[in-house]
C-alpha cells in the first residue's frame, strides 16, 4: 500500500516520507508524467511513481517553488535531478531505496506563508520568488512564477483558466497602490470611482459591469474577499493594502467558487502570514499636503514550530486639495488608521490554524462634487465657488467610517483529502454628511446619514490531491447579513421649496442563505483537461421595517408608515472550461460561466402612498440579474522565459439589468431614485497583460483591456413631456472603452551592500459616461497620468525613496453627475503629489 506521511508546515526539523510498493535502481529508466506543480507535490509524485522511499525536510523551497514538468522515460536520478535544477536543495542516496532532501538555504531563508486554501505556502509572486535560481551570473534573469488561488487551490497562474491580474506586494508598493482603488490603474477593464468622493457610494467597475450600492436594499456585481472572506459591503471595500502577499483579480462571473454578487468578478486579497523567523518594517512617507503615513509590522515564532504571531499597525494623514471659501479646512483630505494582529498554531502535523482580525477607522472631509460654474444647484444664478478645486459650503462634507472584522480557518490533512473550514465576521458603519445645495445658504443637506450592516459567514470544504486523473473540490456555504440605514435629509430657512424641515428614511433589511458548490477537473491527457463547476444558491431576505418620516415641505410625500416583505431567490450557477497545454509554457483555453446577482428593494427616498401608507411592493422591489461570460484565452512563456504574456477574449450576456435611474422631481427640485430590472445588454472585449524581463536589471509590465458594453434593450428608460425614451444601444454607465498601464522598472547594484531601484508608471483611462442616458454633459473625459519612485536599499535593509504622482500636474475629472436642481456637478482628480519615504527592515 503506498504512504504519504504527513508533514509538519513550518517546521524546520519535520520529515516527510514518501513509499511505494515497487524498487527499481536509480540508474533504470522508469516512464514518467509528473506534471509542474508545488514541488513538495512533485517530490511526491516522483517517489510513487519511481518506488523509493523520499525523505524532505520541511523546506520553504519544497514547499514554495513551483517544479518543471517531467515526463518520458528516464533513470530515477536524471528525473531528481531535473525537478531540483536551480533550487537550493540536493539529494543524497542513503541506500538502495531511501533518498534524503537536504536544504543549503538556510542562510537565506524566506519567510513561510500560505494560502487560505490549503496549509501550503503559496507566495511565488512576481519580482519576489524565482522559479528556479539565476544559474550563473551572466544569464538574463526568468520571468518569475507566480501562484495563485483563484480556484481555492495553489496552482500556477498560468494553468488556471481563468482572467487574471495579480499584483504582488512588490508591485503594488512601486506603484504606489494603497487601497483597493488604486488598483483600477495597473489591471485591465478594471475601474474604481466614488461618485461622492467618499466611501459610501463605492463604484467598482470590472468588464463594464458596475456594483453601485446607493441604499440598503441593492448589493453590487463586484465582491472583495480577504484570505478567503466576504470583505463585505462596497463601504468596506475600499481597504488598505497593507502586509499583502498578493492581490488577484478575477474577471468574469465566479459564482461557482465564489457565490453571489460576483457577475463582474471578485477582488481576491491574500495577506502574508507569520513564519519561522522574527521579520518586520516600519515606514514613514512624507509628502506635500502635509502627508504623513506611518505604518509597521512584526511577524516571528511565540512557540518555535507551534505558534506564530502578527501584525500590523498604519496611520495615514494629510490635508485636503479643494478650498472650501466658507471656511474651514480643504477637502479631500486623509485621515485613517487601523491594523491587522494574525495567529497561526501548528496544532499537529496535520492540522493548522490560522486566526485574522483587523480593524479600519476613518474620519474624512470627503471630496464631494463641485457645481461645475461655480454657481448654487437652487438656481440662483450666483457664482459662489470659482476655479477648479472651490467650493463655497456652510455643510460639511464629513464621513466616518469603522470597519473591523475577524476569521478563523482551520485546515486539516487527512492525506486522502483536506478539510478547510473558514468562520468569519465583519462589521462596516459609516456616517455621513454632505451639502446638497452647494452654496453657503442653509437650504438642503443630508445631516448624518448612517449605515450599520454585520454579516457572518461559515464555509466547509473538501478538497482532493491533484495528483490524480481527477480531482475535485466540494463545500458547503452559510451567511447571515443584517443592513440598518437611517437617511435625514434636512431643509433650512433658505431652502426655495417650503423652508426649513425633514425627512428620514430608515430601513432595516435582513439576509440569510446557503449554497453548496463543487469544483472538478478531469485531466484527459497530460495535455488535456477538463474542468467543471456548480453551485447551488439560496438566498432569502425580508425588510424587518422599511418607513419615512418628514415635516416641512417633504410633508406627505417621504411620510409613510412602515413596509414589510420577504423574498427567495435560488439559482444554479454553472462553469465549464477545456484548457489545453501545448507545452509546459503555453496553455490555451475556452470557458462558459454563469453568475447570478440577488433581488432586493429601493429602500432610499421613495414618494409614499395616500394618506401615509408606503410605497407598493410593485413600486420598491426587483428581481436577481444575470451575466453569461464565454471566454477563450491563451497564457504563455516566451523566450526562455523572459517574456510573459497572456490574452483573454470575452462575450457577455447581461439580463434582466437592476437599472437605477435618477428622476428629477420639479415639485422637490430634487433628484428621486428608482430601481427596475429594465434592460438587457451585451459586453465584449478582450485584456492583454505582460511582463518582459529584459536584463537582470530591466523589467517592463503592462496590459491593455478593451470593453464594448452597451444596452442591447432598455425600453422606456425615462419620459419627457409624456414621450417615453428608449436607450438602445447606449453605453453602460461607468465603462471605459480602453485602459492601459506600463511599468518600467531598474534594479542595480551599486558596490557591495546598496541596490538603486527605480520606476515609473503610466496608465490610460478612455471616456466614460456616468449615466444610462448618455448625456453629453455627463461624459468623463480620457485621462493619462503618470508616476515614478527612485531610491536606494542597503544590505543592511534601510532605504529612502522619492515618489511622485500625477507628475505633470494634470487636471482631469473623475466623474459628473447632475445634482439637485439638476446643476452639472463634477469631481476634480488630485493634483501633483511627491515626497519621501523612509523605510527600515529586519529579520529577512
Amino acid at each position: 500500500m503506498r504512504t504519504i506521511r504527513p508533514m509538519v508546515i513550518g517546521a524546520s526539523l519535520a520529515l516527510a516520507v514518501v513509499t511505494a510498493d515497487a524498487q527499481v535502481s536509480s540508474q533504470q529508466p522508469v516512464a514518467l508524467a509528473i506534471k509542474s506543480q508545488i514541488l513538495r507535490d512533485a517530490l511526491n509524485d516522483w517517489a510513487r511513481q519511481t518506488g523509493f522511499q523520499l525523505i524532505i525536510p520541511s523546506s520553504e523551497a519544497a514547499n514554495r517553488l513551483i517544479a518543471p514538468t517531467v515526463t518520458g522515460n528516464l533513470t530515477p536520478s536524471a528525473a531528481l535531478a531535473r525537478l531540483l535544477e536551480g533550487t537550493s536543495l540536493t539529494y543524497e542516496l542513503l541506500n538502495e531505496r531511501i533518498v534524503v532532501i537536504r536544504d543549503n538555504s538556510k542562510m537565506q531563508k524566506i519567510s513561510t506563508e500560505y494560502s487560505e486554501a490549503k496549509p501550503e505556502p503559496t507566495r511565488i509572486a512576481q519580482a519576489t520568488t524565482p522559479r528556479r535560481a539565476a544559474a550563473s551570473a551572466d544569464r538574463q534573469r526568468d520571468v518569475e512564477e507566480v501562484v495563485v488561488t483563484a480556484q481555492k487551490r495553489s496552482e500556477r497562474l498560468q494553468d488556471v483558466p481563468i482572467s487574471i491580474a495579480v499584483l504582488d506586494g512588490d508591485v503594488v508598493e512601486k506603484a504606489s497602490v494603497t487601497r483597493v482603488n488604486d488598483m483600477s490603474k495597473l489591471v485591465p477593464n478594471m475601474a474604481f470611482e466614488s461618485a461622492y468622493g467618499s466611501s459610501m457610494d463605492n463604484r467598482l467597475t470590472i468588464r463594464g459591469i458596475t456594483g453601485n450600492v446607493r441604499n440598503a436594499g441593492f448589493e453590487s456585481g463586484v465582491s472583495v474577499y480577504v484570505d478567503g472572506v466576504y470583505a463585505g459591503r462596497p463601504s468596506a471595500q475600499n481597504l488598505n493594502l497593507m502586509d499583502i502577499e498578493r492581490v488577484e483579480v478575477l474577471r468574469g462571473p465566479q459564482g461557482t467558487l465564489f457565490g453571489k454578487n460576483t457577475i463582474a468578478g471578485v477582488i481576491n486579497v491574500v495577506t502574508k502570514k507569520p513564519g519561522d523567523e522574527v521579520e518586520g518594517k516600519v515606514v514613514a512617507n512624507i509628502g506635500n499636503y502635509n502627508k504623513v503615513n506611518l505604518s509597521g509590522n512584526l511577524s516571528g515564532p511565540l512557540i518555535d514550530q507551534k505558534l506564530y504571531m502578527g501584525g500590523s499597525v498604519y496611520s495615514n494623514n494629510r490635508d485636503g486639495y479643494v478650498e472650501n471659501f466658507y471656511g474651514g479646512d480643504d477637502l479631500g483630505d486623509e485621515n485613517n488608521y487601523g491594523g491587522n494582529l494574525k495567529l497561526r498554531y501548528l496544532a499537529s502535523d496535520s492540522v493548522e490554524v490560522n486566526f485574522r482580525a483587523d480593524y479600519l477607522k476613518d474620519d474624512n472631509l470627503f471630496l464631494y462634487p463641485e457645481p461645475f460654474d461655480g454657481t448654487s444647484t437652487m438656481g440662483d444664478g450666483i457664482v459662489y465657488s470659482p476655479g477648479i478645486r472651490t467650493v463655497n459650503i456652510d455643510g460639511i462634507p464629513n464621513e466616518q467610517r469603522e470597519v473591523y472584522g475577524m476569521a478563523l480557518t482551520v485546515d486539516y490533512d487527512m492525506e486522502a483529502l483536506t478539510f478547510t473550514s473558514i468562520s468569519a465576521y465583519n462589521s462596516s458603519e459609516f456616517t455621513h454628511s454632505e451639502d446638497n445645495d452647494d452654496s453657503p445658504l442653509d437650504s438642503l443637506l443630508v445631516d448624518g446619514w448612517h449605515e450599520l450592516s454585520k454579516f457572518a459567514s461559515q464555509e466547509f470544504r473538501l478538497a482532493s490531491p491533484t495528483t490524480g486523473k481527477f480531482d475535485y473540490l466540494v463545500g458547503a456555504y452559510f451567511f447571515w447579513q443584517s443592513v440598518v440605514s437611517d437617511v435625514p435629509f434636512r431643509t433650512g430657512p433658505a431652502y426655495p421649496f417650503g423652508g426649513a424641515g425633514l425627512a428620514v428614511v430608515y430601513s432595516d433589511i435582513e439576509s440569510t442563505g446557503g449554497a453548496l458548490f463543487a469544483h472538478t477537473n478531469y485531466h484527459v491527457t497530460d495535455q488535456l483537461t477538463l474542468t467543471a463547476g456548480l453551485r447551488y444558491t439560496l438566498d432569502r431576505k425580508k425588510v424587518n421595517d422599511y418607513h419615512a418620516t418628514a415635516f416641512g415641505p417633504f410633508d406627505g410625500l417621504f411620510d409613510f408608515s412602515s413596509f414589510r416583505d420577504k423574498r427567495e431567490d435560488s439559482d444554479v450557477s454553472p462553469m465549464v472550461s477545456l484548457s489545453y497545454a501545448f507545452s509546459e509554457d503555453a496553455t490555451g483555453y475556452i470557458k462558459a460561466a454563469r453568475g447570478f446577482k440577488s433581488g432586493g428593494w429601493n429602500t432610499d427616498y421613495v414618494v409614499g402612498g395616500p394618506d401615509g401608507t408606503p410605497p407598493p411592493a410593485s413600486a420598491l422591489d426587483f428581481d436577481p440579474e444575470y451575466a453569461t461570460t464565454y471566454e477563450i484565452g491563451f497564457k504563455s512563456s516566451l523566450l526562455d522565459r523572459r517574456v510573459t504574456m497572456n490574452i483573454a477574449a470575452f462575450y457577455t450576456d447581461y439580463e434582466d439589468l437592476q437599472v437605477q435611474s435618477r428622476v428629477f422631481d420639479t415639485t422637490t427640485n430634487l433628484y428621486l431614485y428608482e430601481f427596475n430590472n429594465a434592460a438587457t445588454s451585451t459586453i465584449q472585449g478582450i485584456e492583454v497583460e505582460g511582463l518582459v524581463q529584459f536584463t537582470d536589471s530591466f523589467s517592463l509590465r503592462g496590459g491593455v483591456g478593451y470593453t464594448d458594453a452597451v444596452y442591447e434593450s432598455f425600453k422606456g428608460a425615462s419620459e419627457v413631456n409624456g414621450v417615453a425614451i428608449d436607450y438602445d444601444d447606449n453605453r453602460l454607465p461607468h465603462a471605459p472603452k480602453w485602459n492601459s498601464s506600463l511599468m518600467l522598472t531598474y534594479e542595480r547594484p551599486i558596490g557591495e551592500d546598496m541596490t538603486l531601484t527605480a520606476s515609473i508608471d503610466h496608465s490610460f483611462k478612455d471616456s466614460f459616461f456616468t449615466d444610462a442616458a448618455n448625456d453629453p454633459d455627463l461624459e468623463v473625459d480620457s485621462r493619462s497620468t503618470i508616476g515614478a519612485r527612485v531610491g536606494l536599499a542597503t544590505s543592511n535593509s534601510w532605504e529612502v525613496f522619492l515618489w511622485g504622482d500625477n507628475l505633470t500636474d494634470k487636471d482631469y475629472f473623475v466623474t459628473k453627475q447632475k445634482g439637485t436642481g439638476n446643476v452639472l456637478r463634477v469631481t476634480w482628480g488630485m493634483p501633483r503629489t511627491y515626497g519621501v519615504q523612509f523605510g527600515y527592515s529586519f529579520g529577512k
